[in-house]
């Protein structure tokens, strides 16, 4: 409604690469650190406040140990929290900690016949704390730690030049809920270059998790889908994934096409119709999803332009009702270029159009009578405004697009290197609709042209 969105951010990413002969002989060690932080006020149209927060420090080390045996190994921990609060509009109040600490342990060996052997440990320790209220105010709390160990292997056959054969499998060892590991998740793909400039790409595996990302379909809008370990009266989510794809060069262009199908089972979802303190604040929940995957590149002495073009069908099934989830855009198309320009910089320019995310209508109202009046003669007070939802994700709002430019200056000075950059983004002011109010109608809409700069150093 043209007011301004009072929202603060930063972000700060850090790197520090080691890499010194004398201590660590063939080897390298990393460390990277990130920090952010997003809010946003709730004054004007926004009904809401939000406020998320990440912290990230991990060190990776790469050895070398002999001609044949290479080692990586990677250890971090990081925290997230997020909160919607003060709400009094479209999004229910929800509150999210997830405190996590891994480790990866890599190795790949190198037969003398050209063929690889990966194999290693992933271990997971994590703390997840979710409150959140439905929509019949009901109040919930998840508060669940664990920790997972999960053993993989994969070989990498290489039959000829023209063709390569991976086959692994992981094998959860220690599941986060209470040692309910998942039997042996198996996985293969399947590379054949048919020529230099055509290779044909296949792939299949089942894969299953401990903690699930919560979307509450009967909300009209969600800013962010809180994450929770799943709790011990559901089952342990799994999916099964298979993709063909072909890579071609055709001249110096670039094309690059997949398809693929994934079905999925125990996915968690919020139980709409919690009500009883004894209710279950989850339900399991299952979906499948397909679609197809364009990119092409074309390059023109300096320029750069590259295409991406996706199309899909996502189904989600809780009970006997099936809809199409809040996130499905069927149709999502990016057009980029990236031109050098005077003095070292580069001026990127990106055109993004998507299909219209959907959104449950309403279909009438009603007025419900309140339990807790004190006083006969106030009945009438007492009434509330009730909406009786449509079906669920039926409508579909318009389509979205915007028009994105930067120009990015990259230096070096003595030790110290990076870029600095000034962006526009949806230069031309494009009203791309964030939500509808269900109970008013009033659009709301998404922020508005918006410049911005940025600088990343190197030392």
């Amino acid at each position: 409604d043209g007011n301004d969105v009072p929202y603060n951010f930063y972000d700060v990413f850090v790197k520090i690469n080691h890499a010194n002969s004398e201590y660590l002989r063939f080897g390298k060690v990393t460390i990277i650190g990130y920090f952010s932080n997003d809010g946003v006020d709730a004054v004007g149209a926004l009904r809401e406040s939000y406020s998320f927060g990440n912290a990230l420090l991990g060190l990776n080390w790469h050895q070398i140990w002999g001609d044949n045996l290479f080692s990586d190994v990677t250890i971090s921990s990081s925290r997230f929290s997020g909160e919607v609060k003060s709400s009094t509009g479209e999004s229910l109040p929800k509150k999210n900690k997830v405190n996590d600490i891994s480790g990866s342990w890599n190795f790949s060996y190198y037969l003398a016949s050209g063929n690889q052997f990966n194999f290693g440990l992933q271990t997971k320790s994590i703390y997840s704390n979710l409150q959140l209220t439905n929509r019949y105010n009901r109040f919930t709390v998840l508060d669940i730690s664990g920790t997972d160990w999960s053993l993989y292997g994969e070989y990498l056959y290489d039959f000829d030049s023209n063709a390569k054969l991976t086959v692994g499998a992981r094998l959860p060892i220690l599941s986060i809920t209470d040692g309910r590991t998942f039997p042996l998740e198996p996985r293969v793909a399947l590379n054949i270059a048919v020529s230099e400039r055509l290779t044909l790409k296949f792939s299949a595996g089942e894969y299953s998790q401990d903690m699930g990302t919560l979307t509450d379909e009967s909300q009209l809008i969600s800013v962010f889908d809180p994450w929770t370990i799943l709790p011990r009266y559901l089952s342990k989510s799994y999916a099964t994934a298979f993709s063909a794809g072909v890579f071609a060069l055709v001249g110096t262009t670039v094309f690059e096409l997949e398809g693929y199908y994934k079905q999925l089972s125990n996915v968690i979802e919020v139980n709409p119709d919690k009500f009883l303190p004894q209710d279950n604040d989850f339900v399991s929940a299952s979906a499948y999803s397909y679609g197809a995957e364009l990119y092409i590149e074309v390059p023109w002495e300096t320029t750069i332009s590259t295409i991406s073009y996706s199309i899909s069908q996502t189904t989600k099934s809780v009970g006997v009702e099936s809809f199409t989830p809040r996130y499905d855009a069927t149709h999502r198309l990016t057009i980029g270029s990236k031109i050098p320009i005077y003095y070292g910089m580069t001026l990127s320019a990106q055109w993004m159009f998507n299909s219209g995310m959907p959104f449950t209508p309403v279909a009438g109202y009603y007025e419900q009578l309140g339990i807790d009046f004190p006083d006969i003669d106030k009945v009438q007070e007492k009434f509330t405004l009730m909406q009786f939802a449509g079906m669920r994700n039926s409508r579909r709002l318009p389509t979205y697009h915007r028009f994105d430019v930067s120009i990015i200056k990259s230096f070096s000075i003595d030790f110290l290197s990076g870029v600095l950059g000034i962006s526009a983004i949806n230069t031309y002011n494009r009203n791309n609709i964030f939500y509808i109010e269900s109970g008013t109608g009033r659009k709301v809409y998404m922020l508005p042209l918006m410049l911005t700069a940025f600088a990343k150093v190197t030392l």
